[in-house]
């Protein structure tokens, strides 16, 4: 089910000062103004109760909390208060970020389908660490404020450091089999076990990405895009010359990988067919973040941002979804975000990304999903949230 519950028109609901009537409550539904994300708002008719409020659309009273931080459940709400309201979605799965919702920065896990989050204390972080959750949902890996690469458990709340603290900034990145760990320093790709952190393989490269089961990993050197086979390091050129290549992704269903690259007067996406060598090119804007670029689980989308105007505690940022088979457009939506902290993730089941966007009203970020089939909602609200990684949720 969408945003919007059946029977109600999206125009309708765009115009400002529509009343419903939904069983016993009656109350308006209006939008922020013209430059924000238009959230649907529930306003207080009278006196009211969260249970109520949550049972009349069809959502939780965990969503209407998460949403609205200062509600606490059980609350009766005045006539005039106004609550934001949660979207109908029918996602699954869980959300790994950074989030200073209890105090600090520290590791958010975020069910996706019931709104329910937990932080976990067992790690520390800095808003610099970026949470990767394991293809089965049971771990991340996380570089944590000491600069080791530490393994969580999300259910037990208990890590383990895997590395020495290490010289920079990194972004670790599971093996589909969840075996390994890679991660990258300085133009140079690391690859480590994900049990005992022991070296496995490191190589000269950069924009490293697993492709398809594991097996391989796609990569850029010199300018080459290249697969090196991680049996035995041989590696496969997939370009005839050296471009300037600025971000890639392989896709981890299927045989392809996708990379921006700089051309004299235009930047191009190119898709690559790994087994047929075949490659389609097609322009995209300038201003594409070449480092936000996923594909999609099931490997039918890409998605990747671009950034639009600067404004006050943000960019202007669209968020947008195309076929990968011609480069056409599925759907884009306009979020205000900061390059520093968006992150980009899709679903499980490849239906939505997530990105951390502005709060409406705010100068908080939080969790916002993009529909591939259109539509654009708020999914967390409750201190800042960033760099959103969605996965499998632990037993699904």
């Amino acid at each position: 089910m969408g945003l919007f519950e059946p029977g109600l028109s999206k125009h309708l609901l765009g115009a400002i000062g529509i009343y419903l009537v939904r069983g016993t409550v009656a109350s308006e539904v209006f939008f922020m103004p013209e430059g924000e994300y238009r959230s649907p708002r529930h306003c207080c008719a009278g006196d009211q109760e969260v249970g109520a409020i949550a049972a009349c659309y069809g959502v939780s009273v965990s969503a209407l909390l998460e949403l609205n931080p200062w509600l606490s459940p059980g609350e009766m709400l005045a006539e005039g208060d106004v609550l934001v309201l949660p979207a109908v979605h029918g996602l699954d799965g869980s959300i790994a970020a950074i989030s200073d919702r209890y105090g600090g920065p520290g590791l958010l896990i975020f069910n996706a389908e019931d709104w329910s989050s937990k932080m976990l204390a067992s790690v520390g972080c800095s808003w610099a660490s970026v949470a990767a959750l394991s293809p089965d949902g049971r771990l991340v890996a996380i570089q944590g404020a000491d600069g080791k690469i530490h393994i969580v458990d999300v259910h037990a709340d208990l890590d383990r450091a895997i590395t020495q603290p290490l010289a920079g900034l990194v972004t670790p990145r599971w093996s589909p089999s969840g075996e390994s760990i890679m991660y990258e320093i300085d133009a140079h790709v690391y690859v480590v076990d994900a049990d005992s952190g022991a070296m496995k393989q490191s190589f000269e490269g950069q924009f490293a990405s697993w492709l398809g089961d594991g097996y391989r990993i796609a990569y850029v050197h010199s300018g080459n895009v290249i697969m090196r086979e991680m049996a035995d390091g041989s590696g496969v050129l997939l370009t005839d010359a050296p471009e300037r290549v600025c971000g890639l992704a392989a896709a981890s269903y299927g045989e392809s990988v996708a990379y921006i690259a700089c051309e004299d007067e235009a930047v191009v996406m190119c898709i690559v067919d790994v087994l047929t060598g075949e490659t389609v090119r097609s322009k995209v804007d300038r201003e594409v973040w070449p480092w936000s670029i996923a594909w999609a689980p099931d490997g039918k989308m890409i998605a990747y941002c671009v950034g639009q105007r600067n404004l006050d505690n943000g960019q202007a940022v669209k968020v947008i979804i195309l076929d990968p088979r011609d480069g056409s457009c599925r759907h884009e939506a306009e979020v205000v975000s900061d390059p520093r902290y968006s992150g980009l993730a899709w679903s499980p089941d490849s239906r939505a990304v997530a990105v951390s966007a502005r709060i409406e009203g705010t100068g908080r970020y939080g969790v916002y999903v993009v529909h591939s089939g259109g539509g654009l909602f708020q999914m967390t609200g409750t201190g800042n949230v960033v760099f959103p990684d969605w996965g499998r949720t632990a037993g699904q």
